[in-house]
């Protein structure tokens, strides 16, 4: 059995055109049972947080690519997605959500500076929303509650 593979997520973009992508690609891990474990945090991809356990049918013509189908059982995580509109504050931001215990991925998508946060069940939620809509309320970032 390979140690990973690929679940795609289709994603459908509103009349503003975002998300600006038409799909998004997590890694997972498999399982014996046929199941996937999210190994990664999603920018976009609504309802599903690291170390959830998903179902996920073959693509067909590829070894390792798989369609997302539905979360058999979710993880204990929260994911959320935040777009820097201030370049100057992405590392102390970053640094604060990282002391806080949360797993953060950079991305670039179409010139939107990116973090997929993945928010363990040890964090304090509430002090962190708070901590995020302060920033949103300066247009300093944008955040999305992805799976919460």
């Amino acid at each position: 059995m390979n140690r990973t593979a690929k679940i795609e997520f289709e994603l459908e973009p509103n009349e503003d055109g975002f998300p600006p992508i038409g799909s998004e690609s997590l890694h997972a891990i498999p399982r014996e049972d046929g199941s996937f474990i999210l190994d990664n945090t999603p920018f976009f991809v609504t309802e599903v947080a690291l170390g959830d356990r998903i179902a996920a049918d073959r693509i067909l013509d590829s070894e390792n690519k798989f369609a997302f189908s539905h979360v058999l059982e979710p993880s204990s995580a929260k994911s959320i997605s935040i777009i820097f509109l201030v370049k100057e504050l992405e590392q102390s931001i970053f640094d604060n959500l990282r002391d806080r215990g949360c797993y953060c991925e950079f991305a670039e998508f179409r010139a939107l500076r990116m973090l997929a946060v993945s928010v363990p069940e040890t964090c304090d939620y509430g002090a962190l929303r708070a901590y995020l809509e302060e920033h949103e309320a300066d247009e300093t970032i944008s955040f999305a509650e992805l799976a919460v």
